[in-house]
């Protein structure tokens, strides 16, 4: 009879130090996600793909020629992002994609249209602007470097009037 108990007992201690094991390990897991997600970097990534994102639809859906200059040296203050650099920005296949250097990126889809060339930016820069412009059922994404509008091509210069 004392063996039956025994055993009962060896099977109780080893599920509740299998379920306390679980827990450490679950309770880090969310530790760890809660760091990323407070992280400010994470939060500024997040906001400038959806940002973005949002911002394509709305060219998209806008009557007429549209030209929009996003300028990204407004959130270079460190008192703000934490952060002094500016990310780097890739747009294309109807996703876009920011990232600070040495970090994940975040990615924000966005509605491709038919009607339109899907516009598409990649540079090995970080953009101090971009500039986006829709002209007919053209679309174009230029970033500026060096004081100059290029498409991600390098090939193009842009010059917008009125700057």
């Amino acid at each position: 009879m004392l063996d039956k108990k025994g055993d009962e007992t060896t099977t109780t201690v080893f599920f509740t130090a299998a379920g306390l094991l679980l827990a450490a390990v679950l309770g880090l897991a969310f530790v760890a996600f809660a760091k990323d997600a407070i992280d400010i970097n994470f939060l500024q990534k997040n906001y400038l793909a959806r940002d973005i994102g949002l911002l394509i639809d709305t060219i998209y859906g806008a009557p007429g020629d549209v030209v929009y200059v996003y300028d990204l040296t407004t959130l270079k203050s460190t008192q703000i992002i934490g952060n002094p650099e500016l990310p780097k920005i890739k747009i294309m296949d109807g996703v876009v994609e920011v990232a600070y250097p040495g970090g994940s990126p975040a990615r924000f889809r966005y509605a491709e249209d038919e009607n339109f060339v899907n516009p598409k930016y990649e540079s090995d820069a970080a953009p101090a602007r971009l500039a986006f412009i829709k002209i007919g059922n053209n679309f174009v994404i230029a970033g500026e470097e060096n004081g100059k509008f290029r498409r991600d091509d390098g090939r193009e210069e842009i010059r917008i009037i009125g700057e």
